[in-house]
């Protein structure tokens, strides 16, 4: 959404909304957009409830001007159409396709006029009732399946069933499944790690998951699912499959006579595919999990997100990346090396009079206190700290609320030891092998926090909603 648009809610044009008063709502509202996005005038931020607001200001002016088009060619609201809009999905009903091409019309004119367009690809329309997510009967059938791996009676003694599963049918009429819902594989895939990790839940009430020695049943269902997770390996499905990932290897190896690591590592490498397919960004908590496993992935996968990382100049994808390689002290160093030269350049183009409002400000963020950072990079840091902290921070403790904000973070920063486990981010390779002492994972916006209330145990995937 371009915010100008809210000046041309007062004035007709570009032209005339530079000459309006700068004392009216709607360009203030411009200048708060502005603002909260970088400067930028294309587009508002994404996700916070102040833009959702903002945004019903400019679609209800369209939603209007829309209704005064169809009263001129006679349509009357309620009789000969109904309009329903959700944020910015629009639902039109009527009994005429003249009138939907008409209203289709307008609103394309209306919003254009604003620099919106309507999305060709989310247009549907048919005749009621319509039938939009068919995917889920299908789905539901394949969940009926998977049910029957696991014991569904009132009190049982193990989660899984002692019958004999066709894993590899599984597999194919999910293949199946996926090849007629291509679109929506992303949430065939969400819906069916959802029910197995809600069938593996019960581990937690003392229920094992197989009460026999011998457990190679867990190492086929470990393969089914990670199998379903590599269709659609989103952030969300991700933390989904760490979780039912910790079940599994949590059963698995309270067996003593059988070591099944060298098993788990062959599914893991086996899959390793999906990080050619989708980006670092939905598969950096999985990078934390190969660390914890001590796997390593296979060369090209290797050199493929060394150079994706350089290219995306993403200091936190920098950051689990360096957990994961310590599986090796020489490549550990490599990678430790590279991320030091990064961290160079970032702090050699901040200013740092306006420190803060720099990208790379993130790599102090998140490195300040990494174990591997090296002398001169400290020293660096500490010194655009002090340059910054002398023309911003010298009122004797009197703050103003903006300066308090700032010695907040930079008291964050500086105040980092090992004793106080004061950090962004966690570089304690430990706490990845233990999922009760595990980082939870995620909130709406994918930021990475200590654990949420009330999230305990296994049970790291949630929010905080």
């Amino acid at each position: 959404m371009y915010t100008h648009a809210y000046k041309w809610l007062v004035e007709p044009n570009t032209i005339d909304s530079k000459n309006a008063d700068n004392t009216n709502l709607h360009i203030t509202i411009d200048q708060i957009l502005q603002h909260i996005n970088g400067k930028s005038s294309n587009g508002i931020v994404i996700g916070p409830e102040f833009s959702r607001l903002i945004s019903e200001l400019l679609l209800q002016k369209i939603d209007i001007s829309v209704y005064n088009d169809l009263s001129i060619f006679g349509l009357k609201k309620g009789i000969d159409y109904e309009i329903y809009r959700f944020v910015d999905d629009i639902f039109i009903f009527t009994n005429s396709e003249n009138t939907i091409s008409r209203i289709i019309n307008s609103y394309e004119d209306n919003a254009s006029k604003y620099r919106l367009h309507l999305n060709e690809h989310k247009f549907i329309s048919d005749f009621t009732p319509v039938i939009i997510n068919n995917w889920i009967n299908d789905t539901r059938n394949y969940i009926d399946k998977l049910e029957k791996i696991f014991d569904n009676t009132s009190s049982p003694e193990q989660l899984l069933t002692n019958a004999y599963i066709n894993f590899a049918r599984m597999k194919n009429d999910l293949d199946i499944l996926i090849k007629k819902h291509i679109d929506c594989a992303r949430y065939i895939v969400s819906f069916i790690l959802s029910t197995v990790l809600n069938k593996l839940k019960k581990q937690k009430k003392g229920i094992p998951l197989l009460n026999k020695s011998k457990k190679t049943k867990l190492l086929y269902l470990l393969d089914l699912v990670f199998y379903v997770y590599s269709y659609f390996a989103t952030f969300d499905n991700t933390q989904k499959f760490i979780t039912i990932f910790y079940y599994i290897k949590t059963d698995l190896f309270n067996s003593s006579e059988f070591d099944y690591k060298s098993n788990i590592e062959n599914i893991f490498i086996k899959y390793s595919f999906i990080f050619l397919r989708f980006p670092l960004q939905d598969l950096s908590n999985l990078l934390l999990i190969l660390s914890a496993q001590e796997i390593a992935l296979p060369y090209n996968i290797e050199t493929y997100l060394e150079e994706f990382l350089k290219e995306e100049k993403n200091p936190l994808l920098w950051a689990c990346y360096s957990i994961y390689s310590r599986y090796n002290n020489t490549y550990y160093s490599k990678i430790n090396d590279l991320i030091n030269n990064k961290i160079s350049v970032a702090l050699s183009n901040i200013n740092a009079d306006t420190m803060m409002l720099y990208n790379e400000f993130w790599y102090i963020i998140i490195f300040f206190n990494w174990p591997e950072l090296s002398t001169q990079n400290k020293d660096n840091i500490s010194n655009l700290l002090q340059l910054f902290k002398n023309k911003y921070l010298t009122n004797n403790n009197k703050y103003l609320p903006e300066e308090y904000c700032l010695k907040t973070v930079l008291e964050f920063i500086e105040k980092a030891n090992c004793q106080n486990n004061h950090h962004f981010f966690n570089w304690k390779i430990d706490i990845y092998s233990s999922i009760n002492q595990a980082i939870t994972y995620r909130t709406l916006q994918r930021t990475l926090f200590q654990q949420y209330k009330g999230i305990h145990g296994l049970e790291i995937f949630g929010s905080i909603n």
